[in-house]
């Protein structure tokens, strides 16, 4: 008999693994309603963060997520609540909407957190109105940067799936250099 261990992600930010790859823009996310400007771009690989730090931001900020279908109406109704664009160099959003949305976003001071896997430079659109207003935004890169990282991403991974294991395991958390290494909490 197959049993079914259904995978649900703890995105909380008591859950958020921070490192040295990602500690800038955790530290960003955490500063809201702070920040000096209101867009922010976080890119890095898959599986980094990106979408976590995301959730967290949304849930600081009571901030909704922007799906493609949205934008045009988001753009046109204003506002100044704060928006999440997911995968914004996807190819899935429509150029001018999402223009008339960082337009918009950037005259009413709407925080707008967007992640990406590609640095803006090469996000794929037509023109460059898009990528010229977001390069206004403060950017970070996150990365999974070192054998810490790893062992308490995986120790995540097995609380997510409900499975305990000790984070001071030796087989689990053996740093590069031989030392031996603790689950911290980042929560604020």
């Amino acid at each position: 008999m197959a049993l079914d261990f259904a995978h649900t992600p703890a995105l909380a930010a008591s859950d958020f693994l921070v490192g040295e790859g990602n500690q800038l823009a955790y530290d960003r996310v955490m500063d809201f309603p702070g920040w000096g400007d209101p867009f922010t771009v976080i890119v890095g690989p898959p599986q980094s963060g990106k979408s976590h730090l995301a959730r967290i931001f949304a849930d600081r900020s009571g901030a909704a997520l922007a799906t493609p279908g949205q934008l045009a109406k988001i753009a046109t109704s204003g506002g100044a609540f704060p928006l999440v664009i997911e995968n914004i160099d996807s190819g899935d959003y429509e150029e001018t909407s999402l223009f008339h949305l960082l337009n918009q976003s950037l005259r009413d001071q709407r925080a707008l957190l967007m992640t990406a896997r590609t640095d803006v430079a090469i996000w794929p659109f037509q023109t460059d109105d898009v990528r010229s207003r977001a390069r206004r935004a403060t950017l970070f890169n996150v990365s999974i940067t070192d054998d810490i990282q790893l062992s308490q991403m995986l120790v995540k991974l097995f609380a997510d799936r409900q499975v305990k294991v000790d984070p001071r395991d030796r087989a689990l958390c053996r740093g590069a250099n031989g030392a031996f290494y603790r689950r911290s909490s980042h929560a604020r």
